[in-house]
């Protein structure tokens, strides 16, 4: 038995709203360690590469870790991405903050729980849960105004020393942004019973277009 401990995700093209083909294939086999790929293809163009890193699982003693649940737990303040559109991601969530407000500079931390399956008629596992939280990283936690600027990430890396349990997964997250228009916005996943690894956005910043910028 494997687990995934890390995961990055590039985005290399929009994903059209049409039929997409999946392909798998592992990169390097290994009793201990390996390396699988998938990639996400529109006809003949891949639009998302994905590689993960697998370690074997063995039993293995150690001391309980000292408690670092991230409170308020889930269910206290409820949230929905209203201001997004009518059709956008943000609708398969469940949110609940936990700390500082969505949209507005500064860290937060934020408590997910998907709504809907990944697929349907599949389950849903752990993993799949804590990378579907990961990617509001740059959104909960701005460096800078969203009405203002854009602040769009290329890829997402996901290192986890735990999977999550339960169907709830929180973000705590801060960002920074440089006026050569590079940011970065870090987080810290965790489940009810506490931190369970980090992720990562490299952040392409620039200003939102104005009536003369947009024709």
């Amino acid at each position: 038995p494997a687990r995934v401990v890390r995961m990055t995700i590039e985005l290399l093209r929009p994903v059209p709203m049409e039929p997409i083909e999946l392909r798998a294939r592992t990169l390097r086999p290994g009793k201990k360690v390996q390396l699988v790929e998938g990639s996400v293809l529109a006809g003949e163009t891949e639009v998302v590469r994905a590689t993960a890193l697998r370690i074997r699982v063995a039993d293995i003693e150690f001391a309980d870790p000292p408690d670092d649940r991230l409170t308020p737990g889930p269910g206290q303040r409820r949230e929905r991405f209203e201001n997004l559109g009518p059709l956008n991601f943000g609708f398969a969530m469940e949110m609940s903050m936990a700390r500082g407000e969505i949209g507005v500079p500064g860290p937060a931390a934020v408590w997910f729980r998907l709504a809907v399956p990944v697929v349907a008629g599949e389950e849903t596992t752990a993993l799949m849960r804590v990378a579907a939280a990961a990617d509001f990283g740059n959104g909960i936690s701005g460096a800078v105004t969203w009405d203002e600027h854009l602040f769009i990430n290329p890829d997402l890396s996901i290192h986890l020393h735990r999977h999550p349990e339960g169907e709830w997964v929180a973000l705590e997250g801060e960002s920074a942004a440089e006026d050569f228009g590079v940011g970065l916005a870090a987080c810290r996943p965790h489940d009810e019973r506490g931190r369970i690894g980090r992720s990562i956005h490299p952040l392409a910043v620039d200003h939102l277009a104005g009536p003369s910028e947009s024709g």
